[in-house]
């Protein structure tokens, strides 16, 4: 099965990764083909309705915390679901690039965060707090996963999202027929009408680290175990709320070859988690 190869040290990975995204902010959609499609848009809005269902608050206005915003993926989503969105993210690009989509609404604010990460935000704050694709951007992702924990109020949830599950990392054999499925298609023919083939080319030659984005728990070695979150969020009382393994869709394959695959394989997972109502 492919893997990604292991991030090269730096003595500060956070630096490393904010200088990453902020020279591949322009690229950065189209190069994630595997969460930027119509199918996953779906299942993101899917899961973050049935989040906003579950919060246990009648207070307004509904907060929602887009931890690691990139471009704005979780941000549009929740602003149609109704709440105030404060998205934060390391890479100033990112920042600016969602202030510039969506400030008009009112219902923005965004915050350039810094090594020290959610210890910035004030805790309680948020009754939906959000993390997709960002634990395994994190140098100690259960630190992080607690910091997302103090920042959000009593019966509210914390939805992390869109990163590999258990099964990933047991090199199923579907999961690696449908990894050659997406080498196949980046290595296609199509990819030379693509300019982010010759944008990431340039980029690579000026800046190879940069290509990396900051990866760290990306390794069988080093990854995101799920049962080790399940048991911080446990251990404070918090119920978990919505779990799901699925097979991410990616654009790079027919969807008739990933129908093939959906029902018998996964590789990444999304849960939530609820605080209890009456904690203080």
């Amino acid at each position: 099965m492919t893997r990604p190869a292991p991030p090269a040290t730096t003595p500060d990975p956070v630096a490393a990764n904010a200088t990453a995204h902020n020279r591949l902010w322009r690229l950065y959609e189209r190069l994630h083909p595997e969460i930027f499609n119509h199918h996953e848009q779906q299942r993101i809005r899917r899961h973050l309705q049935a989040c906003a269902e579950m919060v246990r608050t009648r207070a307004q206005p509904r907060r929602a915390l887009d931890y690691g915003c990139g471009t704005g993926n979780l941000t549009r989503h929740l602003l149609a679901l109704g709440f105030h969105v404060t998205a934060a993210d390391i890479a100033e690009r990112f920042t600016q690039l969602v202030s510039r989509r969506y400030g008009s609404t009112g219902r923005v604010e965004t915050v350039l965060l810094g090594s020290a990460g959610a210890s910035s935000l004030p805790s309680g704050r948020f009754h939906l707090t959000c993390a997709f694709s960002v634990l395994h951007h994190a140098p100690d992702y259960l630190h992080l996963a607690g910091e997302l924990m103090r920042v959000t109020a009593p019966g509210g949830i914390v939805y992390l999202g869109n990163e590999a599950c258990p099964s990933y990392w047991q090199g199923a054999d579907p999961v690696c027929r449908y990894e050659e499925l997406v080498r196949r298609g980046r290595l296609s023919w199509r990819r030379f009408l693509r300019p982010q083939t010759y944008a990431l080319r340039l980029l690579r030659m000026a800046d190879p680290a940069a290509c990396s984005e900051g990866d760290l728990h990306c390794t069988a070695g080093d990854h995101v175990e799920w049962d080790a979150t399940d048991r911080l969020f446990a251990a404070d009382g918090w119920q978990r709320v919505l779990c799901e393994d699925f097979l991410a869709y990616n654009a790079l394959v027919p969807f008739r070859d990933y129908g093939r695959l959906a029902g018998i394989c996964a590789d990444t997972r999304c849960a939530a988690y609820r605080r209890p109502a009456g904690q203080p």
